[in-house]
């Protein structure tokens, strides 16, 4: 059947055929009509599996979350423990003084304790790397040596707009909330190259498709990104992107 979103969300079973000519719809209906239309088109038969307009996300930081599905995924940690091993099985593959990138695909609710780690905590799985930990587009956490890295000190101000979180004692945690907080360590973290952000587009494309979203506005571009979506879109079309520059 198909959910055509015409006079509401409604699954019409008597549609069982879709006809298609250059990328666009051309017809519903039923599969005999449709299959004699169709001519000598090819058939996809969906077995029985419900067919509905693609998603649109109108405000979706898409490049940051497809060059993400390249650094550690940490979704699958259920407990700060699991979340530590995770990076310190992953630190072993990564030279010792160079940045261990996470995904931000991951919160802190769906762990056991329902917080974030600290920096003592990730000492301990990677005292030798500088950790790069985001949670979502607002808060970053990272251990002894990134801050140190990133001049972060007990004593440093909070910068306007942003924070360096402290405990009850005053020493930090490691959580940098915001990114007048965050920039700091973002300035340090290699940049991805223009192969590895077509790259990224095309994999995400497809990723995004298996979720049923075909089109997007992606925040925040600069002219390089920009010019990565326009290098790659004409070629791959599974995704319309409405593009702003930061």
């Amino acid at each position: 059947g198909f959910i055509t979103m015409d006079g509401g969300v409604v699954l019409d079973r008597r549609l069982t055929a879709m006809a298609v000519r250059d990328g666009m719809i051309i017809a519903l209906g039923t599969g005999q009509s449709i299959r004699s239309m169709a001519g000598g088109a090819p058939v996809v038969d969906l077995e029985g599996g419900v067919v509905m307009p693609g998603l649109i996300d109108c405000h979706n930081h898409f490049l940051r979350t497809a060059l993400g599905r390249n650094r550690l995924q940490l979704e699958d940690a259920r407990s700060i423990d699991q979340l530590l091993e995770l990076i310190g099985a992953h630190a072993k593959d990564v030279p010792p003084g160079e940045w261990l990138l996470c995904s931000s695909r991951w919160h802190e609710t769906t762990l056991q304790e329902r917080r974030m780690p600290t920096a003592a905590e990730l000492d301990r799985a990677t005292p030798d790397n500088p950790v790069y930990l985001p949670r979502g587009g607002h808060v970053v956490v990272t251990n002894s040596l990134g801050l140190r890295l990133a001049g972060v000190a007990p004593d440093s101000p909070d910068p306007p707009g942003g924070e360096f979180l402290r405990d009850r004692a005053g020493r930090l945690t490691g959580m940098l909330l915001e990114s007048p907080a965050f920039s700091r360590l973002m300035r340090l973290l290699p940049l991805p190259t223009e192969t590895e952000r077509r790259v990224a587009i095309r994999d995400g494309m497809r990723a995004y498709n298996r979720a049923g979203i075909t089109a997007i506005r992606e925040p925040g571009l600069t002219d390089a990104e920009v010019l990565s979506y326009q290098s790659v879109i004409p070629e791959e079309k599974s995704i319309r992107a409405s593009l702003m520059w930061r």
